[in-house]
């Protein structure tokens, strides 16, 4: 097994015949997938609470 790489630098060096290549593109989607879902949410509602403090 592939251990202490990103995903993406995994996909790169796997040809796309590779046997486990489904594999490490389904964790790709589903890490950018939570990203979208989860954390883009929270950066908003950070910002939205930044924006209302006061500038001093």
């Amino acid at each position: 097994m592939i251990k202490n790489r990103g995903l993406t630098a995994i996909l790169k060096s796997l040809s796309p015949t590779h046997e486990k290549r489904d594999e490490y593109e389904g964790r790709l989607y589903a890490a950018l997938t939570h990203l979208n879902h989860h954390v883009k949410p929270a950066i908003k509602e950070w910002d939205r609470v930044v924006d209302r403090m006061p500038n001093n």
